[in-house]
């Protein structure tokens, strides 16, 4: 079973691919929001659980779950007007990346 090194992991968790617009990420480049500092003290906390190797399959599986539910939330605040359409679009595609390489 393929494993994964906080080194090698810790670059693909929590990347977006990229989008058709690159404005979601210009804007988290410029000040980094209360979300995406608590989404990095998760990951810390994360790895200071699991020291050692985590299956790829394990981490592709939570990022997938993770991003669903992300998905239905962001869904939700769009249609209350209250959403961002590229947040929807970036997660929308991230699944979809995700899916593609659980795929055999």
């Amino acid at each position: 079973m393929p494993t994964l090194s906080r080194s090698s992991a810790s670059a693909r968790v929590g990347c977006r691919p990229r989008s058709p617009s690159n404005e979601l990420r210009q804007r988290r480049k410029r000040v980094p929001s209360e979300v995406l500092v608590r989404d990095r003290e998760l990951l810390e906390g994360f790895w200071e659980s699991y020291p050692g190797w985590v299956a790829e399959e394990s981490l592709l599986t939570a990022q997938l779950v993770q991003a669903v539910l992300q998905a239905e939330h962001q869904r939700k605040r769009l249609r209350r007007s209250q959403g961002d359409t590229v947040d929807v679009e970036v997660t929308d595609q991230f699944i979809r990346s995700a899916v593609d390489r659980a795929a055999p």
